[in-house]
């Protein structure tokens, strides 16, 4: 069996049904970077006689070695940390982190091999907006309960710069 050794854990994870796992990892290939949406069912173990968590294998959900932004033959290029609940989880994932063109938010099963469902496309009609206001990017922070999902889309071509100055020590107010 293959092993994957993480690098690191970016984003908060995610738990649901009290012993269920959902998190973003970072691994390496050779030379390359990759990332993914995995989950992992923990069991009470002890961890002074045995590992903590158990021995269940991690699982993969979506990453950007294999899995395909549904609709496209793209493999994804970025995921986001994840959003679980009910036995569910909801993620971002893009072929462009930096300049998407393809990607929405997706949802999975917590099963063995997690069949993505499109909620949200990049290019996808923006509710209430009328048929031309179409999403140009979508953020990789959701909130998800089970049933309902939040996130932070947009949409046009307005564009303004917002610069936050931060003090050098304390509060500036």
């Amino acid at each position: 069996s293959t092993r994957t050794l993480f690098d690191v854990f970016p984003g908060a994870p995610a738990v649901t049904g009290g012993s269920t796992l959902v998190f973003k990892g970072n691994y390496t290939v050779g030379d390359a970077g990759k990332t993914g949406v995995f989950y992992r069912k923990l069991i009470d173990s002890d961890i002074n006689d045995g590992p903590g968590g158990g021995t269940n294998p991690v699982v993969l959900i979506a990453n950007n070695t294999v899995t395909k932004i549904p609709g496209t033959t793209q493999v994804f290029g970025s995921t986001s940390p994840p959003s679980a609940s009910s036995g569910k989880v909801v993620f971002a994932g893009f072929d462009n982190e930096e300049k998407p063109t393809l990607g929405g938010i997706y949802l999975a099963p917590l099963k063995q091999t997690p069949k993505l469902t499109t909620l949200v496309r990049i290019g996808g009609l923006v509710p209430g907006e009328g048929v031309k206001s179409t999403y140009k990017n979508l953020g990789e922070g959701s909130a998800f309960d089970g049933r309902y999902v939040g996130f932070w889309g947009a949409w046009g071509t307005k564009t303004r710069t917002v610069r936050l100055y931060c003090p050098t020590e304390g509060n500036k107010d």
